[in-house]
């Protein structure tokens, strides 16, 4: 990467304000809200709720002054407050890919008015009839006998997990491994960065389970399943926010945004909210401020819905935290140029699935281009 004065700015400006963020586990322990004593206290009363079916919300991760005023928005569903939130899962420090989406999608909305324990009730019973592929683990709380089956470490591993397994792809090419069945992230995402793996200009669903089969059974050509295994675990899945919805319900109308819980979310300067892009700005300017001493690998981040759920957050870390006012649009530009990707182009608020055909600063970019990008940040490394 040649040098780029304006990312100097970025880099010289995090090394001044940023000194004591060495690694992720700085960083987290810097501003992750997510703290294992604030876990371990919400599991603690979202159990007890189940068993005495009080009320309960995962919201309460605020302080009262915030937790009050989100509750006291528009299109809040009750999925907010139930629905075991899901922020950052990967090895963040040795990940080079990142795929940035929304929120949690939750398939089973909560009814108007229902309370938690019949919720969990109801969703055991839609959940265990699923073929186990399609199976939702944090929607398996409580068992047909009302017996809580989930523990406190597992919630702690749902909400954030940075353990060099914990990547959600690598997850499910283990299942993969086990079962011979492919989770949804390796059907929606798997395929194109596969595709690029073998050479392919795409995949369909049944070339890449013929694909993987053949890996696993040694007998692929040039693909080996150990290979594909170490490639998932430099993918790191971060949410912008992590309470589960049925839709994000993001509004672009100004007169609106003040009532709307998911733009009151995105826009708050929370430790919760700003997470996400913190560690996306992070892991740029460690890159710039390491490479040219520890060969690093220039970080790549595919995001869902720039506009709506990434720019605002990422506008405050630049300004706020960095104090970079007056550089922050240029800069944002010049990550779009060497760091980012969008699926679409950067407004757009459609749930395509992620392709080939990503966008680089609204220009679309060409499978070629999408090929060399893939290599060099997981499989060339």
């Amino acid at each position: 990467m040649e040098e780029n004065l304006i990312l100097n700015k970025l880099r010289d400006k995090y090394k001044e304000k940023m000194k004591d963020i060495n690694n992720a586990e700085d960083l987290l322990n810097k501003y992750n809200p997510w703290t294992n004593k604030k876990i371990e206290a919400l599991s603690k009363d979202f159990f007890e709720a189940l068993e005495n079916d009080k009320e309960f919300s995962w919201l309460q991760i605020f302080d009262e002054k915030n937790f009050e005023f989100f509750q006291s928005l528009e299109k809040k569903e009750l999925s907010n407050d139930y629905y075991i939130p899901t922020h950052v899962h990967g090895d963040i420090d040795k990940s080079n890919l990142f795929l940035c989406l929304v929120n949690p999608n939750i398939n089973l909305e909560v009814e108007s008015s229902e309370s938690i324990k019949n919720f969990y009730k109801r969703a055991y019973k839609y959940t265990i009839t699923q073929k186990e592929e399609d199976r939702n683990e944090s929607l398996l709380i409580i068992n047909e006998n009302d017996e809580i089956i989930k523990n406190t470490s597992f919630i702690e591993d749902y909400i954030i997990n940075i353990k060099e397994d914990s990547s959600i792809f690598y997850n499910e090419i283990k299942f993969f491994e086990r079962y011979g069945k492919m989770k949804y992230y390796l059907k929606t995402y798997l395929k194109s960065i596969l595709s690029t793996y073998v050479n392919a200009s795409s995949l369909s669903i049944e070339e890449l389970n013929n694909i993987l089969v053949s890996s696993l059974k040694g007998n692929a050509e040039n693909v080996r399943f150990s290979d594909i295994e170490n490639m998932t675990k430099k993918i790191t899945n971060l949410e912008a926010y992590p309470f589960g919805s049925s839709l994000p319900q993001i509004t672009r109308i100004e007169s609106q945004k003040i009532k709307r819980f998911s733009n009151q979310i995105i826009d708050s300067y929370t430790n919760l909210n700003m997470l996400s892009s913190r560690i996306v700005i992070w892991k740029i300017a460690d890159y710039l401020i390491n490479k040219d001493y520890e060969n690093k690998t220039k970080p790549i981040f595919i995001f869902r819905r720039f506009d709506d759920a990434w720019l605002p957050p990422l506008k405050k870390v630049l300004k706020k935290d960095l104090n970079l006012n007056e550089d922050y649009e240029d800069i944002l530009f010049e990550l779009h140029e060497n760091f980012f990707l969008t699926i679409g182009r950067q407004d757009n608020n459609i749930p395509y699935s992620i392709s080939k055909n990503l966008f680089k600063n609204n220009n679309k970019i060409s499978e070629k281009e999408f090929d060399s990008i893939i290599r060099k940040s997981i499989i060339d490394n």
